[in-house]
């Protein structure tokens, strides 16, 4: 079975409607047929990160090595490449975890392949770009990185870092965070299970 990474927004019930209409802003977000849900396109600044991963996308869907005049004569294709400097990355699979009495809800941006799992775990434009959509938002974000634990990005809109373990262990955190980082990964643990 393949990685299954995702970036997750905790904010109040109230504001989930917000942050899809922000995702609908930067990019797409569309209803597939069952089982797969709601999913999102979207566009992020390039790294070489991303550059990389676009460039093994469009390798795969033309069936040339990127090196080949036929692929170099596609130039920058938009279906890749929106313009010079961003990069889209779809699908994003959208659900939201809720439980009766908690007053937040998890939004969960769940990467669709393990390539897209390892894009969201190595490039900085793309971890930058949730952060600064939690910044905007003033709300919560992570990384869920499964069996490897978590990366916090945001906290209530500030920026942050704190690693969770795969036990749900704080192993880097401000003093301050520990105990906000510990209960949010908890909660979340919780939800997961159901």
């Amino acid at each position: 079975m393949g990685l299954d990474y995702s970036v997750v927004f905790v904010l109040p019930a109230a504001e989930e409607s917000r942050l899809q209409a922000r995702l609908r802003q930067a990019g797409t977000v569309e209803e597939l047929p069952a089982p797969f849900g709601t999913a999102v396109t979207l566009d992020f600044p390039l790294d070489d990160v991303l550059r990389a991963y676009l460039d093994r996308a469009r390798t795969e869907a033309l069936g040339q090595p990127a090196g080949s005049p036929a692929f170099r004569g596609q130039g920058l294709d938009p279906r890749y490449f929106p313009t010079d400097t961003t990069g889209r990355v779809g699908y994003w699979y959208l659900s939201t975890l809720r439980r009766d009495g908690l007053p937040d809800v998890y939004v969960q941006l769940t990467a669709a392949t393990s390539d897209m799992s390892r894009l969201l775990e190595r490039s900085a434009a793309v971890q930058q770009w949730f952060r600064e959509l939690a910044r905007e938002l003033h709300t919560t974000a992570f990384l869920d990185l499964e069996e490897q634990g978590g990366a916090f990005l945001c906290r209530a809109g500030q920026a942050m870092s704190a690693t969770v373990d795969e036990d749900g262990r704080v192993q880097e955190a401000a003093p301050d965070d520990q105990p906000f980082v510990a209960a949010t990964f908890e909660a979340y643990g919780r939800l997961l299970k159901g």
